[in-house]
């Protein structure tokens, strides 16, 4: 098994070549798995239930920094500061948050308070 360190050299060595890891064999996924509700529902609720990677932090890079994006149906805002911080937006109706930075403070589209 590869350190976390030689998997990221072998990934970036990908990348710069333009390669990919190949099989000993063909792999064949049933269409099944992406086309049955009941898979979808059963996925997304394991994603709801396990940590995710939601974004860089370097796309956080200053306080006021932030990320507004739905992870498994669900829509939440990162927050860049001296600790990063994650809010569920608590609106039923809004499942992809738009959000704006006036003077600081962080305003969802669609809200007026």
């Amino acid at each position: 098994m590869l350190s976390d360190a030689e998997l990221l050299d072998h990934i970036l060595n990908h990348i710069d070549n333009g390669t990919t890891d190949l099989g000993d064999e063909d792999w064949f996924e049933p269409v099944e798995n992406y086309t049955s509700p009941l898979r979808f529902n059963a996925e997304r609720r394991l994603m709801r239930r396990l940590p995710i990677p939601f974004c860089p932090v370097a796309a956080l890079p200053n306080a006021g920094s932030y990320v507004a994006r739905a992870s498994a149906g669900v829509p939440l805002v990162v927050l860049g500061h001296f600790v990063t911080r994650v809010g569920i937006v608590g609106c039923n109706w809004l499942m992809d948050p738009v959000v704006r930075r006036y003077s600081g403070v962080i305003i969802m589209a669609g809200h007026t308070d």
